[in-house]
């Protein structure tokens, strides 16, 4: 699945399992260069990395963060012609995948290890008193309010993952779509 302004081949991938859970959060880098160096840092840090075989994308570097979150990171993948005009007076029309929020037991922790990979912090939200931590915390790649939102909580494991649409009434629009299928 893709949004409407995405060329890349897919930014969701659902599979059918007994239970519904997240295999894998993905973030794409600059180059090909951008994942030998992550293979460096990896290696350098001792945590434990592979290259895979992904349909449709060019070299994947997959690994397991130090919070449990299984990760992958890749450079290139097949090109689609984007869906704006098929999409442009249907359904919700997302236009493209906007961020993940997961929830990790060490919130602190994994915003240091991801600022170490180049993520940066854009706002944080903070537990009320002196020795207050932090709760929530919200990271970007590529220039926007956020790719990575971590909240502090059971985890390892994915809150949600959002796609952005155009205005608020693409939202309603889906609601109304739903509600006779009683979703």
């Amino acid at each position: 699945m893709r949004g409407a302004e995405e060329h890349q081949h897919h930014s969701l991938v659902l599979r059918q399992a007994p239970i519904a859970a997240c295999n894998r959060l993905g973030f794409k880098v600059g180059n090909d260069g951008d994942l030998d160096k992550a293979a460096s840092f990896f290696s350098e840090n001792g945590i434990a990395y592979a290259f895979a075989e992904q349909p449709f994308q060019g070299r994947t570097l997959q690994f397991t963060d130090p919070f449990g979150f299984q990760i992958e990171l890749y450079a290139s993948m097949d090109k689609r012609p984007h869906l704006l005009r098929a999409t442009i007076s249907t359904r919700a029309a997302p236009q493209r995948l906007d961020h993940f929020n997961v929830f990790a037991a060490e919130v602190q922790g994994t915003v240091d290890f991801y600022a170490r990979l180049g993520f940066r912090l854009t706002e944080y939200g903070e537990e009320d008193g002196p020795n207050g931590r932090i709760a929530a915390a919200w990271l970007h790649r590529k220039g926007n309010v956020h790719d990575f939102a971590i909240t502090n909580g059971k985890g390892p494991r994915l809150h949600h993952f959002a796609y952005w649409v155009p205005t608020a009434m693409n939202i309603l629009h889906l609601c109304d779509v739903m509600l006779p299928a009683g979703s």
